[in-house]
């Protein structure tokens, strides 16, 4: 009886396996390929994100606009020190926050008072925008960088973002 259970269960086996094999005439899948762009971006994989703005030194996720700009010294600033760090763990790319939800930016501009140009860090003459791509560019990193484009008052009120953007940003 054993024998004739094992030999059962065998040739279910082998029906199985044969019927799973693909027929002849079956067409092959093509798989798409991603593009050059693509392939660069996903090889990355690792990005050191670098967000340094008004809320740091508020202790809060978001700037209220408290702290008044004279108080943001950065006397040990020192990008080389970022770009070390980032590729220490294998980053290929800085992703810097240039321009932040309250408005802050890090770059000298004439649009905007509540930017670099307004702090104590350099006399207010620096620019962290490019000394971030200087570094990267001396220690072979990528950079990116983001800013954020609604004004405050829509970031901070929902219903009103929400109509002009649509519900995806709540």
């Amino acid at each position: 009886m054993r024998v004739t259970a094992f030999l059962f269960v065998t040739a279910i086996g082998l029906t199985t396996v044969r019927a799973a094999e693909p027929e002849a005439d079956a067409p092959v899948a093509v798989l798409a390929k991603p593009s050059d762009a693509q392939y660069a971006y996903h090889e990355q994989e690792r990005i050191m994100f670098v967000c340094l703005d008004p809320c740091t030194w508020q202790g809060r996720e978001y700037d209220n606009h408290t702290t008044d700009l004279k108080d943001i010294k950065l006397p040990k600033l020192d990008v080389n020190q970022w770009c070390e760090a980032a590729k220490s763990w294998g980053a290929q790319e800085i992703l810097l926050v240039a321009k932040h939800t309250g408005g802050f930016c890090w770059w000298q501009t004439e649009t905007s008072d509540y930017s670099v140009k307004n702090i104590a860090w350099k006399e207010g003459k620096g620019d962290l925008v490019d000394e971030v791509a200087a570094a990267c560019k001396r220690h072979g990193l990528k950079l990116g960088l983001w800013g954020e484009l609604l004004p405050q008052h829509l970031v901070d009120n929902h219903v009103e973002r929400n109509a002009l953007c649509g519900s995806a940003g709540t």
